[in-house]
């Protein structure tokens, strides 16, 4: 089962200054491109999409013996889609196994514009996974323009986790999309666990 926000799946969809928080799945088991708690999922293939000045804060899976993921803002799909100045916080997933908690998590896409976006205090305490944080994740997509993103892994204390493997990055991408990565600011405070550990890309 999932929790999901605003879920938009019509071609040229515009996602603006919405707040979307406090969502939580008891639950749901869902990970990756079927998150269990997802902010805004835009899944159309065609056209264009435009997600801009949302807030996103506040959404967990409290589900402490299965894998599930957390995520803020999902799309899969589109020309050219522009996912800017968006404010994203306090994402925990409780799961263990390979639960991961997205920021923004980029599936498809022929031209993705990414930029502006704040993503910070994304928590998976019990996770045994080595891509258990991303706060940026391009895991599909042609082209992936990222730029003047600010991104902070861990605050006051560092991530961790009770997991034997635990690990992630600031931004993660996919060898198959073109990357043009410019002016962004990335910030870690973590440690990995066993054969996991943290990147800043």
């Amino acid at each position: 089962s999932q929790v999901i926000g605003i879920n938009a799946n019509t071609p040229a969809s515009t996602i603006s200054q919405n707040i979307v928080r406090n969502l939580t799945s008891v639950g749901g088991t869902g990970t990756n491109a079927t998150a269990s708690t997802i902010g805004i999922s835009v899944t159309a293939t065609s056209s264009n999409h435009s997600i801009s000045q949302n807030s996103i804060f506040n959404l967990s899976n409290t589900n402490t013996t299965a894998a599930v993921s957390v995520v803020g803002i999902q799309f899969s799909g589109g020309t050219t889609n522009s996912i800017f100045r968006n404010n994203i916080y306090n994402l925990l997933s409780s799961g263990n196994g390979a639960s991961s908690v997205n920021g923004i998590i980029s599936l498809a896409g022929t031209t993705n514009n990414i930029y502006n976006n704040f993503i910070s205090d994304l928590r998976a305490p019990s996770a045994n996974s080595g891509a258990a944080i991303y706060g940026l994740n391009i895991a599909g997509g042609t082209t992936a323009n990222v730029s003047y993103n600010t991104i902070h892994l861990g605050s006051v204390a560092a991530l961790t986790s009770t997991g034997a493997a635990f690990g992630g990055a600031g931004v993660y991408i996919i060898n198959t999309t073109a990357l043009n990565l410019k002016n962004n600011i990335i910030n870690v405070k973590a440690s990995g666990v066993g054969t996991g550990y943290f990147s800043a890309l």
